[in-house]
């Protein structure tokens, strides 16, 4: 498997009082637009993916909080 980007490069790399979940916004928010736009892979519309990304798309969470999940 491939890795284009890692938020552990983010909070590995550099020091900052924020929490190491913050590493992820950046990728949280890619995946929030690319979900609402429904361009996410077809991993993501699994069944057992259905809880996490309607709450995603009904903003009841937000990307950072859905990549963290790893529901895909």
């Amino acid at each position: 498997m491939k890795k284009y980007d890692a938020a552990e490069y983010c909070f590995l790399n550099f020091e900052t009082d924020l929490e190491n979940e913050a590493g992820g916004t950046h990728i949280g928010m890619y995946l929030a637009w690319a979900a609402h736009r429904k361009l996410l892979g077809e991993l993501h519309y699994e069944p057992d993916n259905a809880e996490p990304l309607n709450q995603l798309l009904t903003r009841q969470i937000t990307g950072c909080t859905y990549f963290f999940l790893g529901a895909f």
